[in-house]
């Protein structure tokens, strides 16, 4: 079994339906839930929740996916802070709910699907990334 951390694109993609990504964004997502458990960050809701005009209609979108809701820790939160702050000093193209979504992904899954490769280059340590290209392939 796979634990698969969703990234907000993919989820943005689902929401927008997307012309060029819904559709593999949503066949990912199911491909990941037969895989295994799917598992979302806190700030990947708090981004995606601000696409909805009411807090109401993001808790009904979000209640429609199968996957667990989950924060990171203390721990994992500070892990993400001093990635951020060695990776920013030579690179300060990625902000900081970037790292705060890859560690989430370390710490609670074995992989992040998502459509963004700079989570490759980002170099976080024990960091799986998916696209839904890759999986789909």
């Amino acid at each position: 079994m796979i634990t698969t951390a969703i990234d907000s694109n993919i989820l943005i993609d689902i929401l927008f339906n997307d012309h060029e990504f819904a559709a593999d964004s949503a066949a990912a997502l199911t491909s990941s839930s037969m895989q295994g458990a799917v598992v979302i960050c806190s700030v990947v809701i708090a981004e995606v929740a601000g696409y909805f005009p009411q807090a109401e209609a993001a808790q009904k979108f979000f209640s429609g996916i199968d996957a667990g809701i989950t924060a990171l820790d203390t721990k994992g939160a500070i892990s993400a802070g001093q990635i951020w702050r060695h990776r920013s000093q030579k690179d300060r193209t990625r902000i900081l709910p970037d790292y705060i979504v890859a560690a989430h992904a370390v710490e609670f899954a074995d992989r992040l699907l998502t459509r963004d490769a700079g989570f490759t280059r980002m170099n976080v340590p024990g960091l799986g990334v998916v696209s839904p290209e890759s999986l789909l392939a």
